[in-house]
């Protein structure tokens, strides 16, 4: 099992932009799954900016980061998912500060 980071380019009606970012979980079969992925999660970006009356647009989304969740030297308590580097203390995907070095029931 994987997580994906995809990246989304947003530019607002005054010409700025601003990245965002999602982790999704992909089993790492299909590299056309992972397409479908992408073009899925940028159609319901498009729909909430749509429906929040934001004045942004989705330019581009692409995957960008691929990461073994299955393999790491931390594991998190409230995702399961294990990690080698923290994102400021947190886990990556979840943002949890709830991890160990290891395995959880080890």
């Amino acid at each position: 099992m994987y997580k994906v980071k995809i990246v989304f380019l947003l530019e607002r009606s005054d010409g700025t932009t601003m990245w965002s970012e999602q982790w999704v979980d992909w089993d790492g079969q299909l590299e056309e799954e992972l397409d479908c992925i992408v073009s899925e999660l940028r159609e319901k970006e498009e729909k909430a900016l749509k429906e929040d009356n934001m004045d942004e647009i989705v330019k581009y989304a692409i995957a960008v980061e691929t990461v073994d969740i299955t393999d790491g030297k931390y594991q998190c308590g409230s995702c399961e998912c294990y990690f080698n580097e923290t994102n400021d203390g947190d886990c990556p995907f979840c943002g949890s500060g709830n991890f160990v070095e290891g395995c959880i029931d080890g």
